[in-house]
């Protein structure tokens, strides 16, 4: 009861307001009731009708009284009506009213425009924002060139005015008028404070780093223990200058590896110099002329447990590019910086030894093998396929190999295979491969990284084991769902890394000679005959295949050319054109559909005195191909990264439906024209 006396008394302005809409719901409840009361006056007159048979007075008096109350019911509904149509009446005329002044006095900037822009009107706190003038009549998106229209209702926009940002809200006022003749209300809503929020959490969200120095060991390994000192001293101290200049946190967390974490605002001040550190640090002084390099992998993420990950993942891919350079993982795209040096051998048979007896454990579950390359297989595909099909027959498991086209890079292979009654049922189709496919089938991806690249991608879909094998340097699609990886960035070529494998297997796993010929070719092929990118380990991978049989001279005819080949390579490199007098550009418009030829003469222009550089560019049905060489001097990977292609720093490539021949050279100048001047 106490409660009740504490309410507060309504004042006669809310009474009134509370009558007069109940008022307006009684009349409303009588509208909605003339239909069923008309219906009950023809059931009451019909009852009238039926009992006049046996009683007309009492039937009279029935109907007398049913007509009374209808037509007092029809006046009070006639009045009831007009008072409704007052009170809809005065309703109109009070809206409008409030409409129009809430639209003269809004606090809020309005404009109304037409469907082309042209401004109608505007009120006074739109006019605070815009210069003096006069703008009623003029296009609004040319006054304001960055501002473009919503173009339907309910469409929102954004805009700059007098250093504040606004949200553009547009309104279509009347749906029925024809395009020419609609006109749009644009509400614009301040988002200042919003916007500097926004800035301001994005700045002070942290980025984490990774640093590591790539060769402080072979640096420092025949130096004395003083010189090993500066050396590192003089490393560490440009890191620690790197990360503090720009307000950040090292750790140290093992003699050559770093972490740092910093602020938003100040990573973007390091890209904007393109991380000079990478530059910096190869300034110092060693003593057998080997620069310093660092590899650096930084995570941008929405979360402190994103941007850690994001940091591994970036590391990792900087590692498996050879090091030397910088990788910076946002979101789902990956930027890179730095690479131009060449990598150094420094791989351990380790490494080799446990991979080869990991894979010969995942033959030993598999209840069969499925091998595939890249497309359009080159000898370094095809004989890093034959070698891991050799270690899975060898173990008594069917072994499989996917191959999409024949091409003239293999056909000498295919030649003897067909002549060997041990690889009848060896070579598969992508859709005869998907056939045999089951949950404990294990496929071998070699030669490429990337799911896109291979000869069945499909398959890589389905539940089945992955082991992965390549020696190019890591892009940004890599299958990182592989149970077991073999990525040795610094191997010549696959056919090394499988013959390493081999030399860790027991004696069971014999190589046929034409195998062993086949790993020995796509050592040739990828060394250019052991001229590039060749190690110690390179030749030790020779020697092997020499002791098992294999003739030298033999392997090197599975890679020769034939005249007419040689013929179409000939005129290829001699309608070059160089460019910065070290670079040889060449398009090609011949009507063969392989590409094995544009391959030969970017190999060949390469080894032509004073040409650092080659790029062969040749149109094949809807794609532009671009075959890349380099001498070491410049990273054609880099170049053909920024083009959508990969490959490592010496042999890279490119394929491309967007690009046409004469953009596709366009595209390669203006890369090197920035590489230059960095």
């Amino acid at each position: 009861m106490k409660k009740q006396s504490k309410q507060k008394k309504q004042s006669p302005k809310q009474k009134k307001n509370i009558v007069t809409n109940k008022e307006t719901l009684s009349v409303i409840r009588k509208l909605y009731s003339i239909p069923n009361l008309a219906i009950s006056f023809v059931v009451m007159c019909a009852f009238s009708v039926s009992l006049a048979f046996y009683n007309p007075i009492l039937a009279g008096i029935q109907f007398f009284v049913s007509l009374l109350i209808f037509v007092i019911f029809l006046m009070s509904g006639n009045n009831s009506a007009r008072k409704f149509r007052e009170y809809i009446e005065g309703l109109s005329f009070d809206v409008e009213s409030a409409s129009h002044n809430s639209v003269l006095k809004s606090p809020f900037p309005m404009a109304i425009l037409r469907e082309n822009g042209e401004i109608m009107w505007y009120n006074d706190s739109l006019a605070t924002l815009l210069p003096q003038g006069d703008y009623i009549g003029k296009i609004f998106n040319q006054v304001f060139s960055e501002f473009e229209l919503p173009a339907e209702s309910g469409n929102k926009s954004e805009i700059f005015l007098q250093e504040r940002n606004f949200t553009v809200y547009s309104v279509l006022a009347d749906e029925s008028k024809s395009a020419e003749e609609r006109v749009y209300v644009y509400y614009f809503i301040e988002t200042t404070d919003l916007c500097e929020l926004k800035q301001k959490y994005e700045e002070d969200m942290i980025v984490k780093g990774y640093i590591y120095v790539d060769n402080l060991d072979e640096i420092t390994k025949h130096i004395s223990d003083s010189e090993r000192a500066v050396i590192a001293s003089q490393t560490e101290k440009l890191i620690s200058d790197f990360v503090g200049m720009h307000q950040g946190v090292l750790n140290k967390f093992d003699r050559d590896r770093y972490s740092f974490i910093m602020e938003r605002k100040f990573f973007e001040e390091i890209l904007k110099n393109k991380i000079p550190i990478l530059k910096e640090v190869k300034n110092i002084e060693t003593y057998d002329s080997l620069p310093v390099t660092l590899s650096i992998g930084i995570g941008v993420g929405e979360s402190l447990g994103e941007t850690e990950n994001f940091s591994r993942v970036a590391l990792d891919m900087a590692l498996g590019r050879g090091g030397d350079q910088a990788v910076i993982k946002k979101g789902n795209d990956f930027t890179y910086f730095g690479g131009q040096n060449r990598e150094t051998e420094k791989r351990t048979k380790v490494r080799s030894r446990i991979i080869a007896l990991s894979f010969k454990e995942m033959v030993a579950e598999a209840d069969k093998v499925i091998i595939m390359g890249h497309k359009s297989a080159d000898m370094d595909s095809l004989g890093s396929c034959l070698g891991l099909a050799r270690i899975a027959s060898a173990y008594d498991k069917p072994a499989y190999i996917i191959i999409d086209e024949s091409n003239v890079n293999t056909e000498a292979v295919f030649q003897k295979t067909r002549a060997d009654k041990d690889f009848d049922d060896t070579f598969v189709t992508p859709a005869q491969a998907e056939m045999l496919l089951d949950s404990n089938t294990l496929v071998a991806v070699v030669d490429t990284h990337k799911a896109s690249l291979t000869a069945a991608p499909e398959i890589l879909t389905k539940d089945v084991k992955i082991f992965l094998v390549d020696h190019h340097r890591k892009g940004a699609d890599f299958i990182y769902d592989a149970q077991l990886t073999f990525h040795e960035p610094y191997a010549s070529s696959t056919c090394e890394l499988v013959v390493e494998m081999l030399q860790y297997l027991d004696d069971k796993v014999k190589l046929k000679r034409l195998e062993a010929e086949s790993l020995y070719a796509g050592i040739l092929i990828d060394t250019q005959n052991f001229s590039m990118k060749t190690g110690v380990r390179t030749f030790e991978a020779a020697s092997y295949l020499r002791k098992t049989g294999m003739e030298p001279g033999v392997a090197k005819n599975l890679v020769k050319t034939d005249f007419d080949n040689y013929i179409k390579v000939s005129e290829i490199v001699r309608s070059a054109e160089i460019y910065k007098d070290s670079i040889a550009i060449v398009r090609y418009y011949g009507e063969e559909d392989n590409s094995i030829f544009i391959a030969q003469a970017a190999d060949d222009l390469i080894d032509i005195k004073g040409i650092e550089a080659a790029f062969v560019i040749f149109r094949r049905g809807e794609d532009t191909i671009i075959s890349a060489r380099s001498n070491g001097k410049i990273n054609v990977q880099v170049i053909m990264e920024k083009m959508g292609g990969g490959g490592h720093q010496l042999v890279a490539g490119c394929q491309s439906k967007e690009l046409t021949v004469d953009r596709a050279i366009m595209q390669i100048k203006e890369i090197l024209d920035e590489m230059e001047e960095v």
